[in-house]
């Protein structure tokens, strides 16, 4: 009978030579240990080992304060507007909006591209990006949330702002997967038939894995790769802070791996991640949200594209985003 221990093991031979390394420190206090991992994807995840401080105060994801209620979603008085719509907070906590969240309805399906909190008891006005080409009707509000897109669409919506490039792969993916769309919407793949086909036999290896896993109550964050090279690292403020997005970023880093094809690399992990972030952390930063009590910055350096998210001292949120796929 196979352990689960057994099963891990059997799942790491897998894992192209460039891709596996043990444990090591991302940045003090953060350990990125070894991948979990299925087909050409690997998932590393990201541990907190010490901790000066508990934080102070909770944030509400999207997915949890629109499925609650206390967050709604809805288009722009007088008709609507394709990149913008209005976020309202009608809860005592803030809500952390990430980019390359789907929300579900009102005329058009869309993705987030703004990295922000909207604060508790008051509402925001928040960039989006279209993900549904066929239509432009509707109610206003939204209807419910569809997760996180891949990780290529997340950047062109957060970084590039590219409406054009936001379609085109939102047709090829659907194409890729074969999924069916009348008008042409991200859904098809996101929550649609062969999209759960397609992530299915990731959720039952890496998924099964990560929830099993004897550090999954320290877990902050992920790091995904295909083939050795690294795609993106996403960093939380704290373990329950993560566990509100894990489903939905292993979901779409399983997205990103089922129609990808990356040559293997023979560099080393560890030499990989620091190169990536040192990089972009050396980057000019560029303020990109305000809010009354966070700020967001961007840095774009050659390789990748960082995003971080603070509130006081606190650091609520941290991404960096190769431009290498």
């Amino acid at each position: 009978m196979l352990t689960r221990r057994t099963l891990l093991f059997a799942t790491l031979a897998l894992v192209p030579s460039g891709a596996f390394a043990a444990p090591f420190e991302l940045e003090p206090g953060i350990t990125v240990l070894e991948p979990l991992s299925h087909g050409a994807l690997s998932v590393y995840p990201l541990v907190q080992t010490e901790r000066a401080a508990v934080p102070s105060g909770k944030y509400l994801s999207l997915k949890q304060g629109v499925a609650t209620g206390v967050v709604t979603v809805s288009e722009m008085p007088n008709g609507g507007d394709v990149n913008r719509l209005r976020v309202k907070n009608t809860s005592a906590q803030p809500l952390l909006l990430l980019s390359g969240e789907i929300v579900l309805g009102g005329k058009q399906d869309r993705v987030t591209s703004t990295d922000t909190v909207v604060e508790a008891n008051s509402a925001r006005v928040v960039s989006v990006f279209c993900v549904e080409h066929g239509r432009w009707n509707g109610q206003a509000a939204f209807a419910g949330t569809g997760g996180f897109a891949e990780g290529k669409l997340r950047r062109l919506a957060r970084y590039e702002k590219d409406q054009s490039g936001v379609w085109n792969h939102v047709a090829k993916k659907i194409a890729a997967l074969k999924a069916s769309s009348s008008t042409g919407t991200y859904r098809a793949v996101a929550t649609g038939k062969q999209g759960e086909e397609a992530m299915k036999p990731y959720r039952e290896h890496i998924g099964a894995q990560m929830q099993a896993h004897p550090q999954a109550k320290s877990m902050v964050g992920l790091m995904t790769a295909v083939n050795g090279n690294i795609l993106s690292i996403d960093v939380f403020d704290d373990p329950g802070m993560f566990s509100e997005y894990r489903a939905q970023l292993l979901d779409a880093a399983y997205l990103d791996a089922s129609a990808l094809d990356l040559k293997p690399t023979t560099k080393p992990v560890a030499q990989a991640v620091k190169e990536l972030v040192s990089e972009n952390e050396a980057a000019l930063p560029v303020q990109t949200s305000q809010s009354a009590t966070s700020q967001t910055e961007t840095k774009n350096s050659l390789n990748a594209i960082g995003t971080g998210v603070t509130a006081g001292k606190r650091k609520l949120y941290r991404s960096y985003q190769s431009k290498n796929y």
